[in-house]
Parts: C-alpha cells; sequence; structure tokens
C-alpha cells in the first residue's frame, strides 16, 4: 500500500500531535471573561516541555482500506529541533528532521533515499503539509492542546469553547471544555468554515509524565472519514538532547528525489513484506 510521503507525514504526524494535544489535569471551572485569559490559564495548567522524548503507537484506517499500525519516536531539542522516527516490527523505515527555520529533511534507509523541502509560510486559509503538521505536532509536544496563537473568541453557541488561530496550520481551532474544564475535544475548520479534523481525548485515560499532564489514548478522525486511534507509551521532559541525537545520517551516495517522487518508495506495510 504505497503513500505518498506528504500523506504518511500528514497521517502519521497528525494522530501523534491528536494525542499529545489533550489538555491536562481537571481545573476548577474557568471564570475568566477575557477568552485569552482563560487560554493562557489552561495552557499553564498543561505545564510545558521544550526539550522532551516521547514513544507512541499509531494505529491508522483510511476508509475502505486495511489498518496499518507503526511505532513512533519522537525527539525535540529545546530549540525547536525535531526528529521522528517511524517503524514497523521494531524496524525503522523512515526518519524525518524538522529544523528550527521550519525546513524539512525525509530520510528513507532502507529505500537509500532522501527528500528535503525547504522552509515554507503557512498557507492562507490554513493547510496541512509536511512542515506544517510537523510545526503543529511540535507546539502541541511543547503546550499542550492551547497553543499561543491568537485567541479569537469563543463559539458563539457555546461560551465555554474557545477558538483561536494555530499558528502552525493556519486552522481556527476550537477547543471544547467540559463543567470541570477539561479538554474534551479539540476541533480544526478551514477558512471556508468546514472541518477538518476532530479529536476525542479519553477522559479515563490520565497519567501524569513529570511537569506535565497527558492522556494515554485518544482517538482522531480526518474529513476523508479516516480513523487513528493512538496511544502514548512514554513521554519524558528532559534538560538536553546531545547534537548528534537529532542528525539524520545521510549516506553519500543516497539518491536525492522530490517528496513526491521518494513517495513512490515508501510502503506502509511490515518491514519483512517490503520487497
Amino acid at each position: 500500500m504505497s503513500r505518498s510521503l506528504s500523506s504518511l507525514v500528514r497521517r502519521a504526524g497528525l494522530a501523534v500531535l491528536l494525542l499529545v494535544s489533550i489538555s491536562c489535569a481537571r481545573n476548577p471551572p474557568a471564570t475568566d471573561a477575557d477568552p485569552a485569559l482563560r487560554a493562557e490559564r489552561l495552557r499553564a495548567a498543561c505545564g510545558s516541555a521544550h526539550c522532551l522524548t516521547a514513544d507512541l503507537l499509531l494505529r491508522m484506517q483510511p476508509p475502505q482500506q486495511e489498518a496499518v499500525t507503526m511505532e513512533l519516536a519522537l525527539r525535540r531539542r529545546a530549540d525547536g529541533r525535531l526528529r521522528l522516527d517511524l517503524s514497523q516490527v521494531d524496524v525503522r523505515f523512515a526518519s524525518i528532521l524538522l529544523l528550527p527555520d521550519h525546513s524539512l529533511t525525509a530520510l528513507l534507509p532502507r529505500d537509500h533515499a532522501v527528500a528535503r523541502e525547504t522552509a515554507s509560510q503557512v498557507p492562507a486559509g490554513g493547510a496541512f503539509t509536511p512542515a506544517s503538521l510537523l510545526l503543529f505536532l511540535d507546539q502541541e509536544l511543547v503546550y499542550g492542546p492551547v497553543p499561543p496563537g491568537v485567541v479569537t473568541g469563543v463559539n458563539p453557541d457555546d461560551s465555554r469553547a474557545l477558538r483561536l488561530l494555530d499558528p502552525a496550520t493556519g486552522f481556527i481551532a476550537q477547543v471544547e471544555l467540559d463543567a470541570d474544564d477539561l479538554v474534551t475535544s479539540k476541533r480544526l475548520f478551514a477558512s471556508d468554515g468546514k472541518e477538518r479534523l476532530r479529536l476525542v481525548y479519553d477522559s479515563a485515560q490520565w497519567k501524569d509524565f513529570s511537569t506535565v499532564r497527558r492522556p494515554t489514548r485518544c482517538t482522531a478522525t480526518l474529513a476523508d472519514g479516516s480513523v487513528f486511534d493512538v496511544r502514548l507509551r512514554r513521554l519524558r521532559p528532559v534538560p538536553a538532547i546531545a547534537d548528534g541525537g537529532l542528525q539524520l545520517d545521510i549516506p553519500a551516495d543516497a539518491k536525492t528525489m522530490s517528496i513526491d517522487a521518494l513517495a513512490e518508495l515508501l510502503t506502509v506495510q511490515p518491514a519483512e513484506e517490503k520487497k
């Protein structure tokens, strides 16, 4: 089952960020009249981790296709450098590196191939691109479900639902809370008002990870009907990660391709089935 690299990053990244974007502990009901102050309070309650590592299990179920399961390993430095490794049956088949300037490099070691994407701005109206998706994942790992974006107000039909401009994707994010001020879901809307992503968090699966609190399971649904089940195995805030810990070991004779061309070589099947 071939996938474009963009599609793989979009699907894997989306599912990951869905999990780590969950709110933190249950808090007293919100009383802040100013939505920006409420967002700041929720963000503070979640705790932040600018340098961390995490391991997750992802099960993807695209419409009318077989489900695919993979392991994800993330490492994030305080300077914004982020590496995502994707594996199946304990065999790594792709590594993606995002630099602080938002440029991206992807390596497929089994295919002896590499692709690069230069830094680009978030498209007007919002979009899921490899770089914007990893930026979204990055900010969710660091801040939780309420990123430091511009708060635009609340839902007119539900004053407890905060709305803000997501700085990574350009979409409008709506963070929905229950009566105890726990984030229960998060929805991303394009400029045309259409929902692009819905995240639902399992409120019974919470765990403290040092200085932050996150759920260990969530479910996400894309506009095309794709469903993702994500389980957080480990999240560890760390004081530092060595320079060499995030570097990609790119062979000197590796094939250089565009991301779209490299996509034809990418297979999301168990490693031993790859031909």
